[in-house]
Formats: structure tokens, sequence, C-alpha cells
């Protein structure tokens, strides 16, 4: 039932209305995202207003609203008649969206409030929300850590909190004009921490183009809806999908003009669980200030209390001597970003970007700035990657081979650069850096004449860098062969031993021969690799190499993300999954 309601949903949608209003109603109606095109997808993310692109409990509270509210009140049916219909009306609304966990829940939310109207009890409604978390995580316990529930009840609470202290400060506007501002603010401002700390947005822009916005959906969804339930009878569905073009079409229009406001999509890092927690114990001690001497007092004191971790925290980071280097799961592609303790930063290559890691990593790590962003070749699985990063962090100068390859990915971060203007350098054998008087970078490969044959140029010519930290040395490769192994070893034959490996190009056969491992001599190797990737990395042959001269291995489709910290001394491995080696 459930499939065949929606794949009717999605043929009503195609036979009715033009191709892009259509892609845009199946992302309000079914959260089908991949139909929009690029450029429009990310003016709702920019804009602030992306969550109507994902079937949650908002679409259930507007289909809701517009029948319970609007529709049947026009209609003027009794209210528990209204919530009655309402009620069931949501519920064939989950069905229809394929009864995904956000709608379930909502609907079970929202379907205790109207199953309250239809008893005609009075509506206690904290003790209603209350009881409505409680039955969803009575199903789910794990339903607490999803972002969908953290969104929907804050975006709830917030709204049946503040909205009646925001309302009457904003009473020299008409009715309807003020409720919408104060629900629209009182929202924003129980979810802008929440998507900071989830997405590394804030979009204060969205406080405005909810106001225009969040009606125009309702309407949509609702006009949607009816389409579908009145497809049997198509010069209805016509009327009704004809008229839902037009509010689509001005949806469209508005969600591109609010896209190029100030204030739209700006970038942030991953703030701090105390600091969230400052921000929600500020609002309920700004709105109580004046109310009751025991609430100022506790919200005094958790504000101290979460203040000193804040501040003890910062001061704790800013002492650490350490230096970080991670190694990231990017699948079948190399991506290290390394964190000196002066708080400098290298990211080397950056994957292939296909499941957007590196920048919700970096934003995790509170990164704004990368000082040196290197690429270590040109191939797609290293370059890929780092195009997202050009856009969204400031960066010092980049690092480059040099070579002459051309593709749409290389070609597209060097066009960054350029419009940017950002630093750009082409290294070469012999260049030396010094971060710190300990720590030290050391440009090894690619030598003044690029390698040349084999077909396998762009690898070859990788950049190697070696990083020394007091006693403690990492090797990184890029995807160097047999051929740049070689050359290394007649070049740098005492300066390669290192502590930490990088595996050149993902354990493949034509690299680490037991010459070069003997050369290197490393304590441990870290093999960045893709699970069950097409090419068999790490090669078996390579395996046993390693495996012979005793050499401990990580691999980032095993272990998840490796992290090695030191102090130059000693160092210590951390693994994102169980270590089985």
């Amino acid at each position: 039932m459930v499939f065949y309601l929606r794949k009717h949903l999605i043929k009503t949608i195609d036979d009715t209305l033009p191709s892009l209003e259509g892609s845009v109603l199946k992302g309000i109606i079914l959260g089908r995202r991949e139909e929009l095109p690029s450029p429009l997808r990310q003016a709702f993310i920019t804009t602030g207003v992306a969550h109507v692109l994902a079937v949650s409990g908002l679409h259930v509270g507007l289909v809701a609203a517009f029948f319970h509210y609007g529709l049947f009140r026009l209609l003027r049916l009794p209210n528990k008649g209204s919530a009655l219909l309402t009620l069931l009306i949501i519920i064939l609304y989950c069905f229809m969206t394929g009864c995904r966990p956000p709608v379930v829940r909502a609907t079970i939310m929202f379907g205790l409030f109207l199953t309250a109207s239809c008893l005609g009890r009075k509506r206690e409604v904290y003790t209603t929300l209350a009881l409505a978390a409680l039955v969803i995580l009575l199903i789910n316990p794990l339903t607490l850590f999803n972002v969908g529930f953290q969104l929907s009840f804050a975006a709830v609470l917030s709204i049946l909190y503040l909205y009646p202290r925001i309302w009457p400060r904003l009473k020299f506007l008409s009715s309807y004009p003020a409720g919408l501002i104060s629900v629209s603010l009182a929202a924003w401002m129980g979810v802008a921490p929440l998507i900071a700390y989830h997405f590394n947005y804030f979009t204060p822009v969205a406080i405005l183009a909810n106001l225009v916005v969040v009606p125009l959906v309702m309407v949509v969804v609702a006009l949607g809806f009816l389409t579908t339930i009145f497809s049997f009878f198509l010069p209805l569905a016509q009327l009704f999908s004809s008229c839902n073009w037009l509010f689509l079409t001005i949806l469209i229009k508005v969600i591109h003009l609010f896209s190029h406001f100030p204030g739209a999509g700006i970038r942030v890092v991953t703030p701090s669980l105390s600091l969230i927690g400052l921000y929600y114990l500020g609002i309920v001690g700004i709105v109580n200030f004046r109310r009751s001497l025991l609430v100022r007092k506790v919200v005094s004191m958790g504000a101290l209390c979460l203040t000193a971790i804040f501040i003890w925290g910062n001061i704790f980071i800013s002492q650490d001597k350490l230096l970080k280097v991670t190694f990231l799961d990017v699948g079948q592609g190399d991506s290290i970003f390394i964190q000196f303790p002066d708080r400098k930063s290298m990211l080397i290559d950056g994957g292939d970007g296909r499941f957007d890691i590196l920048p919700s990593y970096l934003w995790d790590e509170g990164i704004r700035r990368i000082d040196y962003l290197v690429l270590s070749h040109p191939h797609a699985d290293h370059v890929t990657g780092l195009i997202n990063v050009l856009f969204s962090f400031k960066i010092g100068e980049v690092w480059d081979s040099g070579q002459e390859f051309t593709s749409p990915e290389y070609e597209k971060f060097l066009r960054i650069i350029d419009d940017r203007r950002i630093s750009y350098k082409i290294v070469r054998a012999g260049q030396r850096l010094d971060i710190t008087p300990r720590i030290k970078i050391n440009i090894l490969h690619p030598q003044e004449r690029f390698l040349k044959g084999g077909g396998s140029e762009p690898n070859n010519n990788s950049i190697v860098i070696k990083l020394s930290y007091g006693e403690v040395n990492f090797l990184f490769t890029g995807d160097i062969e047999k051929e740049a192994e070689e050359l290394l070893e007649i070049r740098y034959g005492d300066q390669l031993p290192s502590t930490i490996l990088k595996a050149p190009h993902q354990g493949s056969r034509t690299s680490s021969t037991l010459k070069f491992l003997k050369k290197t001599s490393p304590e441990c190797a870290i093999i960045s690799v893709g699970a069950n990737n097409l090419f068999g990395h790490p090669h078996p042959e390579v395996l046993k190499r390693y495996q012979k001269l005793e050499i401990k291995r990580y691999r980032t489709d095993e272990n998840g993300a490796i992290t090695i910290t030191t102090d130059g001394k000693d160092y210590w491995v951390k693994t994102m999954q169980k270590d089985r080696d």
C-alpha cells in the first residue's frame, strides 16, 4: 500500500506539472532532492530553508494546520469533527510519504494533540509534547540522537515557549504578520544552535525567508495532497495542480531572491555543547529574569558552570604542545589533516569528495583557516574533495606539483584558486619549511624534471613530504610507485627512515617495494583505502611485505579515521573503529 501510494503520487506530479516545478514538489512532499537542479538545491541550503526538502514534522504540521485551522474552519466544521478528519488526513499523508521515521514521529506528536481535541480534553501542550517524545523514545531510544528528532522537538518547544512572549512585543503590527513573525523567530531561535552544530550553517536570513517560504510551502503541500486525492478526476486534479504551479513558481523565485541576501549561508565551526547549553540557558534566563528568584539562581549557576567548562576547555587546548595527524576515511583516496602546536594547519589531498566528509570534519575540529593546502597530484581521488574546501575555508597557500594534466576536477580546482586569489606555489624536491624550531617540513619529490614513461606520470610525480617533529618522522608519499620509490632511495637513502609511513598508492602492487620499505623502515604504516574497492587495494603481496618486516599496519577501510598524536618523542595512535590488526 505504501509503495502504491508513493508511486501514484509521483505519477500524478509528473503528469500535471513541468519538470522544474515537479522536482521541487517531489522534494518538498517526498524528500526526493536528487531531481532538483544543483544551483536551486544550494539556494535552499544557503537561505536556511533546506528543511522543507526533508520530509519531516514540519510537513505534517503544515498539513494539519491547513486543514484543521484553515479549510475546515472555513467550512465551519465542529472542532471535534475537524480534529478527527485532520487526524485521518495526516495518517494518510504518513503512508503517502512512505512512513519515513521523521513523518511517523510527527504523526504521533500531532496525533496526540488532535486526539485530545477529539476527546474534548483540555490540552496541556507541554504534557502532550512530553508524552509524544516518550512514546517515540520507548519505540526506539536511539531516536534521541537523531537530528530530525532534535530539530522537530526543539522547534515545537521553542514556538510553544517563546511565541507567547514575542507576540505581545509586536502588537503594533496587525494580528497575522505579528503571529507569523513570532512563529518564525521563535522556531529559528530554537533550532539555530542545533543547525550550527549538525550542519555548520548560521543563516539569520532564514528568519525573513521563513516568513514567506513556510506559508507558501503549506499551500504547496496541501494542494499537492489534494491533487493526489482527486487524481481519479483529472479536470479537478489539473485545477489543483495549475494553482500549485503558480505557488511553486513564486516559491522558486523567492528562494533565489533570499539566497543572494547578506547573511545567507554563513559557514561556522561546530559550537561546543557547553556553548549551546549557555545559549539555551541565556534564553530561559532572559525570559524569566523578573519572574522568579529560584529560576534566576538556577540559570545563573548553570551559566557559570558552563562558562567555566567552555573557558577551561579552550585554555587547555591553547596550551596543547602536541602535533596531531589525522588520516581521514574518504574511501578510495587520500586525505590527511595536520594540526601543528602553534595552531597552524596543513591539509594534504581531499579524496574524491563523494561523502563530503572533509568539510564536516574540519568544522568539528573548529578549523576556520587552512594555512597550507597540498595537492599531491591531480587525480580525481585526491583533488575533488579539495574543491569544496577552497569554497568553504580561508586558505593561506596552495602547494601543487604543477603537472600538465587535464581533467574537469583539476581545471575547476585551478580556476577557484585563481578566482579567489589564493597564493599558489609549485613545489620541488629540496624545498624546506620550518613550522617551528622543532617542526620541519622537507619536500623530497617531485624533481625538477618529471619522471616520464610507464603511464603513471601523475602518480610518480606526486609531492612527497617528510614531516619531522623532534624524534618522530612522518613520510607522506602520495601515489608514488616503484620508479619514484627507486629514485627516492638513490637521492635520499639516509634521510628516508621514518616513524610513520603513509603507504604509497593505497597499497597497490606497483608500490611499497621491499627495498623501499627497508629504506624507510617505519614502525607503522597507514593504508588509506576504500572498502571492497574495485582495484583490489591493498594488494595481498604488499601486505605480506609489511608483515615480513613486522611493520604495524592501519587501514582506513577497517579502522576508520586514524589519528596519530605526538609530542616529538612518543606517539599515540587512535582509530575510529576497533583495531583489527
